[in-house]
């Protein structure tokens, strides 16, 4: 990250203030047209889909070896954490956290 936050500010930074443009998706579609566009963000949601299984899939198999809980029941329950923690929103789900933590 160190390496590529300065190159990107100084390489396509600069490209998308002067065709004022809010994000690497409004830049395929003017450069390469709609389709390009599309596919991007189709790239991008099965990218992130792969990240999610694998972040969740790892902390769900040491779940399952240090309880002996099922694998498959490890993904669900950290699937269900993640959303019920979503869903309550910054400072709250914090709050929440927190008061979790110090009755325990």
């Amino acid at each position: 990250m160190l390496l590529v936050i300065p190159v990107a500010l100084k390489v396509f930074y600069p490209i998308y203030h002067e065709m004022q443009l809010t994000s690497c998706y409004e830049y395929l579609g003017v450069r390469f047209g709609k389709r390009m566009r599309v596919v991007g963000g189709i790239l991008y949601i099965l990218q992130m889909s792969f990240y999610t299984s694998v972040s969740v899939y790892a902390p769900a198999i040491a779940l399952s070896k240090a309880t002996g809980l099922n694998t498959r029941l490890a993904i669900v329950l950290i699937y269900v954490v993640c959303i019920f923690y979503s869903s309550q929103g910054g400072l709250k789900a914090v709050v929440i956290a927190d008061s979790f933590q110090v009755n325990f």
